[in-house]
C-alpha cells in the first residue's frame, strides 16, 4: 500500500457525518491522507469556498437544500478549475451524462468507494498539470508583449532621440555664442533642460525594453547605496523611519552605477509615497546564494549574488496590483502623479543587469522588493566614472565621412565638424557613402547612424572593411537593435555614441577615435 504524506484537502458535500467517514476510511485504506471538511449548506459552501483552501470538491446528490446542480454552480463560479465530483446513490446514465456536461470531473456510486482515490489522484494530477500550463501560457504571453512593446519603443526612442540631438545640439551651440546677453543664455538653458528631460524620458522606455546602451563596469555595490543613503532622509520625509545595513565586506557588481542608483531611488519614492502617515523604510545589502536545497528566484543563474533589499511598512498591494507592477504605464497614483514607468524601467534595468526583481506584499502591511545582481568576477575593483568636460575638442584637419539620413542631424554635425577644423563627406545613407568610397575619396574616419533607409550603418561598415579592416569608426543611434552595439561588445577601431548627444560629447568621441590606433588613409 502506498502512502501518501501530503493531506488532500477535501470538501465534502454531505448531509451525513457518518457518510463523510466512511469516505475518508476509503480514502485512507487506498494509501492517502485526507483532511474533509463537510458542509451541509449553500451558505456554509461559500464561507469554504472563500477561505481558499480546497483542492478537490466531492458532491452527495442527497444533501435537503443543496443540490449537485446548484452546488456545480457555486464551485465553477468561485474558480472553474477546482474538480468536482459526484457521488451519487443511483446508476442513472442520463443524470451522469448530465454531470459530465455541466462540468462536473466524474460521476461515482457510493457503492464504487474503491474508485474514488484513483480518481482524486487523477484529478489533483490534471489540476496540477494545467496550473503549470497556465503559469507557462502566461509567462509566454509577457514575452510577447513585452517584446511587441519593447519594439514600439524603440522606435519611439530612435525618432524622437533624432529630435532630440538636433534640440541639443542647436542650442548648446546657440549658448556657445550667446555672450553677455543674460535673458538669452537662460532661455537656452531652459531648452536645454527640457531636453534633457525628454531624453531622460526615452531612456525609461529603452530601459524597460532592455535596448538601451548601457556602459557597465565593475563597481562596489555598496558606495552607490551609502550616497543613495545620504539622501534618502530628505527624500523620505521626516515622518518616516529610516534604516540602512551594510555587510562589511564589498559586493562588487558588474554594471551601470547611474541605473542602479535610479532603481533604487525609484522604489525609495514609491515606499515614501505608500507611507503617507508614516512608517519605516529599511535598505539593506547583503551578498546572498542559492540554497541548493530551497526555492531560488526564476531566471537566476548559479553563483553568488548580491541582494538588495528595500522594504516599507506602507499600504502595501493586493494581488491585482502587484500582478501589474511592472508593466509599462500602470500606476495606482493619481492623474499627474505618475507616469507608470518607474517599476516598468527598474524591471527592465535589473533584468538588463543579468538579475531579477521580486516582490513580496500585503494590503496594508507594506511592500518588500528584492533586487538580485550578480557579483562580478573576483578580482575586478570599482572604478569611478568621469563626466565629459563642456570643452570643444579641436580637430586637425582630418577628413571625416559623415553618413546620416536625418537632415537636422546632419546639418548639425556638418556645422560642428567644420567648425573644430575638420573637412567633411557628406552622405545620406550607406549607399551615397560606399559611392564616395568607390570614387577614391580619402577619409581618416566614419561617422554613422546606425539605422537607415536603403544601408544602414553596420552593413555599410562590413563592406567598407572589407578594402580597409583598420578602418575607424564611430556608430551613432538613438535606438541600436545590435546587441552587441548596445552592451559593449565593438569591433576594434570602433567606438559607439547614444543619442541624442551634445556637441562637446560629439567633438570628444571624434578626437578620440581619430588619436587611437587604426588606419588613417
Amino acid at each position: 500500500m502506498k502512502t501518501q504524506s501530503k493531506p488532500v484537502i477535501i470538501v465534502h458535500i454531505e448531509a451525513l457525518e457518518a457518510d463523510t467517514r466512511l469516505v475518508e476510511q476509503a480514502l485512507v485504506d487506498a494509501g492517502l491522507t485526507p483532511d474533509c471538511q463537510r458542509v451541509t449548506s449553500e451558505e456554509g459552501l461559500r464561507q469554504v469556498l472563500a477561505s481558499g483552501v480546497c483542492e478537490i470538491v466531492l458532491c452527495s446528490d442527497q444533501v435537503p437544500g443543496l443540490s449537485w446542480q446548484m452546488a456545480l454552480d457555486h464551485v465553477h463560479a468561485w474558480d472553474h478549475d477546482l474538480p468536482f465530483i459526484v457521488l451519487s446513490s443511483t446508476t442513472d446514465e442520463e443524470l451522469a451524462v448530465e454531470a459530465m456536461r455541466r462540468g462536473a470531473r466524474d460521476f461515482l456510486r457510493r457503492g464504487s468507494l474503491a474508485r474514488l482515490a484513483p480518481v482524486i489522484e487523477r484529478e489533483l494530477r490534471e489540476a496540477r498539470a494545467r496550473r503549470e500550463r497556465l503559469v507557462l501560457e502566461e509567462h509566454l504571453f509577457r514575452i510577447a508583449k513585452d517584446e511587441s512593446i519593447g519594439r514600439l519603443a524603440g522606435g519611439v526612442a530612435h525618432d524622437f532621440n533624432n529630435l532630440l540631438t538636433a534640440i541639443l545640439g542647436y542650442a548648446d551651440l546657440a549658448r556657445r555664442r550667446s555672450g553677455a546677453d543674460a535673458i538669452l543664455d537662460g532661455h537656452l538653458r531652459r531648452i536645454l533642460d527640457a531636453a534633457k528631460r525628454g531624453a531622460g524620458l526615452t531612456q525609461q522606455l529603452l530601459a524597460f525594453a532592455r535596448k538601451q546602451v548601457v556602459r557597465p563596469e565593475p563597481f562596489d555595490l555598496r558606495e552607490t547605496l551609502r550616497r543613495i543613503g545620504d539622501l534618502l532622509p530628505v527624500l523620505i520625509g521626516e515622518n518616516n523611519e529610516l534604516q540602512i545595513t551594510m555587510p562589511p565586506d564589498e559586493l562588487v557588481v558588474q554594471g551601470d552605477p547611474g541605473q542602479i542608483e535610479q532603481v533604487v531611488m525609484n522604489l525609495a519614492v514609491n515606499a515614501r509615497d505608500a507611507m503617507q502617515l508614516g512608517g519605516r523604510l529599511t535598505l539593506k545589502a547583503e551578498r546572498w546564494s542559492p540554497d541548493p536545497f530551497g526555492a531560488a528566484p526564476p531566471h537566476l543563474e548559479s553563483g553568488e549574488y548580491a541582494l538588495i533589499t528595500i522594504q516599507d511598512t506602507g499600504t502595501g498591494m493586493d494581488e491585482r496590483v502587484k500582478a501589474r507592477i511592472f508593466e509599462p504605464f500602470f500606476t495606482t497614483k493619481e492623474p499627474g502623479k505618475g507616469t507608470g514607468l518607474g517599476l516598468s524601467m527598474a524591471w527592465g534595468i535589473v533584468h538588463q543587469a543579468k538579475g531579477t526583481i521580486q516582490v513580496d506584499s500585503v494590503l496594508g502591511q507594506g511592500s518588500t522588493f528584492r533586487i538580485f545582481l550578480p557579483l562580478a568576477i573576483r578580482g575586478q575593483t570599482s572604478r569611478v566614472r568621469r563626466p565629459v568636460s563642456g570643452r570643444l575638442d579641436a580637430g586637425g584637419g582630418e577628413t571625416i565621412l559623415l553618413v546620416e539620413d536625418e537632415g537636422a542631424i546632419r546639418e548639425l554635425e556638418t556645422d560642428l565638424l567644420h567648425t573644430l577644423g575638420y573637412r567633411v563627406l557628406i552622405a545620406c545613407n550607406g549607399e551615397e557613402a560606399l559611392a564616395l568610397a568607390d570614387a577614391g575619396q580619402e577619409f581618416a574616419a566614419v561617422v554613422t547612424d546606425l539605422v537607415m533607409p536603403r544601408l544602414g550603418g553596420e552593413a555599410l561598415v562590413a563592406r567598407l572593411r572589407l578594402k580597409r579592416p583598420l578602418l575607424r569608426v564611430l556608430l551613432t543611434s538613438g535606438y541600436p537593435e545590435n546587441i552587441a552595439v548596445r552592451d559593449g561588445g565593438l569591433e576594434a577601431n570602433t567606438s559607439f555614441l547614444q543619442k541624442p548627444f551634445s556637441p562637446a560629447e560629439l567633438a570628444r568621441a571624434v578626437r578620440q577615435l581619430l588619436q587611437a590606433p587604426g588606419e588613417s588613409g
